[in-house]
């Protein structure tokens, strides 16, 4: 069996932590490891592509007071070079934001609103040729609206928050279908659920399950596959105190640690969901 040398023993020698001579001895007298090897480098090679891509990703809800903004902020702040764009023009999520936040359709007193002079399409493109931003996390509006639509298809993944409860969970289901049910989008997606504010283990279980058996009766087309993950954020007063100060839970935990302790592992184990489905770097 002649094996032709398809990569750089040096970076093969690194990626196991062996000497390059064990690998050049591996390729010629143990053929069938060393393919193995290659395999799994291959492997790594399309995770760390995967990983370096610019990546756009919408948090979306039909529903109100879900907490679409707080856990963009949140998960933005464990994000490498992430970039939050609000297209909500009822608020001016930067205020209260301490992850880097960029307001489409509000503006400060004083200030121009950008949506006067660029679409949210443009706004998009500049961030993502930004060499310092890697993602945007899009904080959208309660509906499928003209700013979101134009941008719909550029979304690589999406976060789907909503709290317990019959009406939070039929809003729900209406995003969710549609958003993926209805045409929009095709190709492969991936989305994670986040179960926000739930009180006990118990609620949080049942409302995961009772989500699945939902999603699993609407019909998606032919071409478009989403890759659903599902997490959870208990509740906290943290939240309040975060948005008031505009200070991410690092900050708030650097002060006092004993104080901000569980609130900082509740929202570090919510980011970690995200960032490892939707193979994020974290900052």
């Amino acid at each position: 069996m002649k094996i032709v040398k398809e990569y750089s023993h040096t970076k093969i020698a690194e990626f196991i932590g062996k000497s390059e001579g064990t690998i050049r001895n591996m390729m010629k007298k143990s053929p069938q490891a060393y393919m193995e090897i290659i395999e799994k480098y291959k492997k790594h090679l399309i995770e760390v592509n995967i990983m370096n891509q610019k990546k756009t990703i919408a948090v979306i809800s039909f529903k109100g007071g879900v907490g679409k903004s707080s856990i963009a902020n949140i998960i933005s702040n464990r994000i490498k070079n992430s970039t939050i764009l609000n297209i909500d023009f009822g608020q001016i999520a930067s205020s209260v934001n301490s992850a880097t936040t960029i307001d489409f359709g509000a503006s400060s007193e004083g200030e121009q609103a950008l949506s006067e002079d660029h679409s949210v399409s443009e706004i998009l493109e500049l961030l993502l040729e930004d060499d310092e931003c890697d993602v945007v996390i899009i904080d959208t509006p309660g509906d499928i609206s003209e700013e979101f639509l134009d941008i719909i298809e550029k979304v690589d993944h999406f976060i789907l928050p909503f709290k317990p409860g019959p009406r939070s969970s039929n809003g729900t289901l209406e995003t969710y279908k549609a958003i993926f049910g209805e045409g929009y989008i095709s190709g492969h997606h991936k989305l994670s659920v986040v179960v926000n504010e739930y009180v006990s283990d118990e609620e949080r279980d049942q409302e995961i399950r009772a989500m699945k058996e939902a999603f699993a009766l609407i019909t998606l087309p032919d071409d478009l596959k989403v890759d659903i993950s599902y997490t959870s954020l208990k509740v906290t007063m943290v939240m309040r105190t975060m948005e008031k100060t505009a200070s991410s839970i690092d900050t708030l935990s650097a002060k006092n640690k004993m104080a901000y302790k569980a609130a900082k592992k509740r929202f570090d184990a919510l980011s970690d969901d995200i960032i490892e489905h939707l193979e994020l770097k974290r900052a």
